[in-house]
């Protein structure tokens, strides 16, 4: 592993940190909770997407619109939705050469949003630009943390009760 990215593991893994997430995963709770501590809210949607889109995250002038692919499984959509999460968490700006077509396709989408406020969109297209990269070395990260933590916390895990009856006799858990 390189040690650009392994810093880019180590500045992910901090800033996932400062969340304070605690498992099991809501994305909704992650979105929410990245979107207060950048002070910009982010807004999941839950679509069916044009084949071969499995996300696309839309950056208006109040707010980031991640809209994920409806017809596939939980755990693609999760992937998907941390993909996008991985862009805005690395301040990865809109590439949208073609403004157009980007407003034809949110037109498509969200037909009652107007769109007087869309600035650009970041597409989950390949994964052979380096954004790309790094934006799935940040779903990564997340979906081993998720896959380890669903495994120690059983179906009837209940967030409410209080963190030092849940973890007083065991190690630290979460972001490590």
């Amino acid at each position: 592993m390189s040690s650009s990215n392994r810093a880019l593991r180590a500045r992910v893994r901090e800033q996932l940190r400062h969340l304070n997430v605690q498992p099991p995963l809501q994305m909704d709770e992650l979105c929410r909770r990245f979107g207060e501590q950048r002070g910009r809210p982010i807004d999941l949607q839950s679509l069916v997407l044009p084949a071969r889109t499995t996300a696309v995250t839309f950056v208006t002038s109040e707010a980031d619109i991640i809209v994920y692919q409806r017809e596939t499984t939980r755990a693609h959509q999760h992937f998907a939705c941390t993909h996008e999460l991985g862009h805005l968490m690395l301040g990865h700006q809109p590439d949208t050469p073609d403004r157009e077509a980007v407003l034809r396709f949110w037109q498509d989408l969200m037909p009652n949003l107007p769109s007087k406020h869309l600035q650009g969109a970041l597409m989950r297209s390949c994964s052979d630009h380096a954004n790309e990269r790094a934006a799935e070395t940040v779903a990564r990260i997340v979906r081993a943390w998720t896959s380890v933590l669903d495994h120690l916390y059983p179906a009837g895990y209940d967030p409410d009760t209080p963190p030092w009856v849940r973890g007083g006799l065991s190690e630290r858990q979460g972001w490590l």
